[in-house]
C-alpha cells in the first residue's frame, strides 16, 4: 500500500449483503487517526459489516482500541461486526488482552 492510498477499502456490497471493509499495514497509534476517520465514519445499510484484517501487519492498544470503537458502533446501529479474517499479529494481539472471543477467533484457532 502506498502513501497515497486509503488505510480502508471497502468492497462492494447491498443492503442485503454483507458490507465489506479490509484495513492494510498497521492498526497501530502511527496510524490512529486516519483509521478512526475511516473506519468510525463509513456507513452502510448492510445488516452485517465484515472486516477483513488479513493484512494488518502490525497491532497495538490502539488499534484494539479502534476495533472495540468499531465494535460498538456496529451494535448501536443494531447491526452485526465480523472479523472475516485476520492476520497472526490481530490473532495473538487480541488474545494477550482477553479480546478474541470477543470478535469471534477461537482458543482452537491455528496460532
Amino acid at each position: 500500500m502506498n502513501a497515497d492510498s486509503s488505510p480502508v477499502s471497502a468492497l462492494a456490497s447491498t443492503s442485503t449483503t454483507p458490507a465489506a471493509l479490509r484495513v492494510e499495514g498497521e492498526l497501530t497509534i502511527y496510524r490512529a487517526a486516519a483509521l478512526k476517520q475511516h473506519l468510525l465514519g463509513w456507513s452502510h445499510e448492510a445488516p452485517v459489516v465484515e472486516l477483513d484484517l488479513a493484512e494488518v501487519t502490525e497491532i497495538d492498544t490502539a488499534g484494539i482500541q479502534l476495533l472495540l470503537a468499531l465494535k460498538r458502533k456496529v451494535v448501536a446501529m443494531e447491526r452485526e461486526l465480523r472479523l472475516v479474517a485476520h492476520s497472526q499479529v490481530v490473532r495473538e494481539a487480541l488474545r494477550t488482552v482477553g479480546m478474541a472471543a470477543m470478535f469471534g477467533i477461537g482458543v482452537s484457532e491455528a496460532v
